[in-house]
């Protein structure tokens, strides 16, 4: 079934962190708004990353990054774990930054529905004291260090994955850092063409729309104004204006730029508009951003795609629900709550949904769609394997969020009366695999793929699978189509090491093979991403020596010397064997000679 088939560019996940900032520019006076009208559910108190998973593989590394639901989330994103009654609740999160900004979002979403909250520190971990409920939130970071020192996307994903927006808002937010401004400028455009090209050339946009549209402009104005181009940055305000006249923010933020130019009336009329807008809102105003019903539900549209990744299901369903009461003509909504029943084996409404959103915007996907749910439903739900593994100690608990709250429910026991939840699936082929029966929990993981044949987290468990079965065709397979779908999936997250591990194994799956050609292209993408791989140079070496192409292998071979650290005698004799091939014997004579030493120096 093809329900990820572009994702209808539906929503986009940013990295936390990398996303557009959404503070006070202190050079500009402009505040800007957040990533193209979706800010995070972060900003609404919505915490969405724990995943649906028994305790035990919190702790267990293995089993932990096997599972669908976490092996390919980011792993700086924040992560709630189950609470303990009376405890306080505990989020974990990348950086200390991360962590730092995650409060300051989560006090002022809760500060927005008139909450009291009180921030304090205990070393490095952020502690929110909500005064109001009596809650209180540890946000903790494990990383040491700091995020924007530990950031690296190559600008040649943009060329390998143009269809992927978060690689775009990726490097925009990089080169911003940078300040490299007509860089940052460039891909943040991209990003918005790929994600939202429909929506901002829409003549007839929906209300999520024009706030779509409204903050694209005005986080374009920001950029022109860092490039010093204010006539092209005050045009943008006026058409961030046009589409969002209830966002006061727009109106501080052209009100400060009419100041700077010296348009003193112009200047005073905006920042009236502005204290009016935050007055008859009749709630607090976050950062200048006027907060309101209407604009918080809408605002969730963002935190679907991460929450669907996660698991989280039926919450995902309430939150559509309420979506939809808001804005019943737009269809992002009805597809996340399509993909959720779907998930949980509810396929009639589904159905329903499809056929919703099929005449809601109708094309060859929403046709496809509509087409994959009748086939489900005529093919049925896939049975479960073996359910009893789930009901060895520790048994697994299926962790459900409802509200902020997570609680959890035997998994077993849900398992006996709801067929085909993809949560089933996952948590026995995560307990197959601990078990070390890789072959049953490689059929459970394809009972789900019948299901979801584009989720890009199955399609890594698969991978997995297929490798440790050393089934090298079918690893070489999915890694493949793994590529394909964050290719094209607007809503894929851009994970730069998991990448790398995909090319990598796949690399290893096509020299298995002997497909020594295609071998060598996964190579050179290999050390796009990692230029000092002595592993990587030794490998692509290794294969050109068998294409007889000499001088490249010695190049190669030269690098790998370069870049290892080891020194091992290995590197000099390889190189040594490609120079017995160009038939310059003094040189594969002095290597070894320098082999031997190393030898002798080890031993």
């Amino acid at each position: 079934m093809n329900l990820f088939k572009l994702g209808l560019g539906l929503g986009l996940r940013l990295r936390l962190g990398l996303g557009l900032s959404s503070a006070l520019f202190l050079s500009s006076g402009l505040v800007l708004n957040s990533a193209l009208g979706l800010s995070s559910a972060l900003t609404l108190g919505l915490i969405f990353s724990q995943p649906s998973l028994s305790q035990e593989f919190q702790k267990d590394e293995t089993a932990d990054s096997f599972s669908r639901y976490i092996n390919h989330s980011d792993p700086d994103a924040p992560i709630l774990h189950v609470q303990t009654p009376g405890e306080p609740t505990i989020i974990t999160i990348g950086f200390s930054e991360d962590a730092e900004k995650f409060a300051n979002d989560f006090i002022s979403g809760k500060s927005s529905r008139g909450h009291k909250l009180v921030k304090t520190r205990e070393g490095r971990i952020v502690v929110i004291n909500d005064k109001t409920t009596g809650e209180q939130f540890k946000i903790i970071p494990l990383k040491q260090g700091s995020r924007s020192k530990s950031l690296r996307t190559p600008e040649f994903l943009a060329e390998l994955f143009p269809n992927n927006p978060n690689v775009m808002f990726t490097l925009s937010r990089e080169f911003e850092q940078q300040k490299r401004w007509v860089k940052a400028l460039q891909y943040y455009r991209r990003g918005c063409e790929v994600s939202f090209g429909k929506t901002l050339r829409s003549t007839k946009p929906s209300p999520l729309e024009r706030r779509t549209i409204g903050n694209y402009h005005g986080n374009s104005a920001y950029y022109f104004l860092q490039l010093g181009d204010t006539k092209s940055a005050l045009a943008e305000l006026d058409q961030a204006i046009k589409f969002k006249p209830e966002e006061a923010i727009n109106f501080k933020n052209r009100g400060t730029l009419q100041m700077k130019l010296g348009n003193a009336e112009a200047a005073r009329k905006d920042l009236a508009e502005y204290k009016r807008l935050t007055a008859e809102s009749g709630k607090l105003s976050v950062n200048g951003r006027t907060v309101g019903d209407t604009n918080s539900i809408l605002d969730m549209t963002s935190s679907l795609p991460a929450m669907t990744e996660k698991g989280h299901y039926e919450e995902v369903i309430r939150l559509t629900n309420e979506m939809i009461k808001t804005d019943p003509n737009f269809y992002r909504p009805y597809f996340f709550r399509l993909l959720s029943n779907i998930s949980i084996g509810n396929y009639a409404p589904a159905l329903k949904d499809a056929q919703i959103l099929n005449k809601l915007n109708k094309n060859k996907t929403t046709d496809n769609i509509l087409s994959d749910v009748k086939q489900l439903i005529k093919e049925g739900i896939p049975p479960y394997g073996d359910i009893s593994i789930l009901d060895k100690k520790p048994p697994v608990l299926l962790i459900r969020i409802d509200q902020n709250r997570a609680t959890g429910i035997s998994m077993s026991n849900y398992a006996r009366t709801h067929k085909g939840d993809m949560r089933v699936y996952d948590a026995i082929a995560v307990r197959l695999w601990k078990a070390g029966r890789i072959k049953e929990a490689d059929q459970e993981i394809d009972k789900a793929l019948r299901v979801e044949s584009r989720s890009e987290c199955l399609l890594k468990q698969k991978v997995e699978t297929s490798e440790a079965l050393r089934n090298w065709p079918a690893t070489e397979f999915f890694c493949t189509r793994y590529l394909e779908v964050i290719a094209d999936n607007t809503d894929a997250v851009m994970n730069i090491d998991l990448l790398q591990s995909i090319f990598n194994t796949r690399k290893q799956a096509r020299i298995k093979q002997n497909k020594v050609e295609e071998a060598v292209q996964d190579c050179n993408v290999l050390l796009k991403i990692e230029p000092d791989s002595a592993e990587v140079y030794r490998d692509r070496a290794d294969l050109l020596m068998k294409l007889g192409r000499y001088q490249q292998a010695v190049s190669d071979y030269t690098s790998s010397i370069k870049y290892d650290d080891t020194k091992i005698a290995k590197n000099y004799l390889l190189r040594a064997a490609a120079y017995d091939k160009l038939g310059k014997a003094d040189l594969a004579a002095k290597d070894r000679s320098t082999a031997k030493t190393l030898e002798q120096t080890l031993k």
